[in-house]
């Protein structure tokens, strides 16, 4: 389904031009379009629903959004167009019959175009604290552990690494991941960075924004750092 809405993409979506994304098709799962409305959002940036019709054409569609659009609130001024809708800001679902469903993009699209500016749909992360490699340690990742659980309400804390160089060649894992050696001040961080390897690296020195877990391997315990996001420092 995520590579069929990509496609759909190719044909429908265009970065400079769109401020939202609605992808549908017939026999799409409507358990799994929240995964890809996920997904899609994500990777885009933008406000994005995903729409599952059955054999009556009936579509069921589900939503994930970006800071600054409420989608209960853009919802109701597309609801001429659904059977009904429902949900949060962030996150939403909608029934829409087929022959309404090109109308409801239309709309929706101008809503989230009207809207959002510019410079919200540009993808930022929001950074909650500056460390250096030589502080994540043990201490760190127990007083990190003592704020779980994360989720919605209490997200995964982001940091950040100024001026950060590799010791080695990134590696490519299973074809899509990197594996990297971070080094800054004359310490060295193995980091594992997702669905990365077909990103074009910036130069060195980067800005890392990352996460830390903790890492179990044959009874060893560490902290592990999983990339999100590089960019070439200042």
């Amino acid at each position: 389904m995520y590579q069929q809405a990509e496609a759909q993409l190719m044909e429908l979506f265009d970065a400079a031009r769109d401020a939202a994304i609605v992808v549908g098709a017939a026999g799409w799962h409507p358990g799994v379009v929240g995964i890809v409305a996920s997904r899609l959002q994500k990777r885009h940036h933008r406000p994005t629903f995903v729409v599952g019709f059955d054999g009556a054409g009936i579509g069921k569609g589900s939503g994930r959004s970006i800071e600054g659009l409420s989608l209960v609130a853009a919802l109701g001024r597309c609801s001429d167009f659904l059977e009904k809708h429902g949900g949060h800001e962030m996150a939403a679902g909608l029934t829409v019959r087929e022959g309404h469903f090109a109308e409801f993009r239309q709309a929706f699209c101008a809503c989230a175009r009207e809207i959002l500016t510019d410079e919200q749909l540009q993808p930022r992360l929001r950074v909650d604290a500056e460390l250096t490699l030589g502080e994540i340690d043990y201490e760190l990742l127990d007083q990190h552990e003592s704020l779980q659980p994360f989720g919605m309400g209490n997200p995964h804390p982001l940091f950040a690494a100024r001026g950060v160089t590799l010791a080695g060649e990134p590696r490519v894992m299973k074809e899509k991941h990197l594996s990297l050696i971070l080094r800054q001040n004359g310490d060295e961080y193995r980091a594992v960075w997702f669905n990365s390897a077909a990103q074009e690296l910036p130069r060195l020195p980067w800005d890392v924004a990352f996460q830390i877990e903790r890492n179990e391997w044959q009874g060893t315990v560490s902290p592990q750092i999983h990339v999100r996001a590089v960019r070439r420092s200042e």
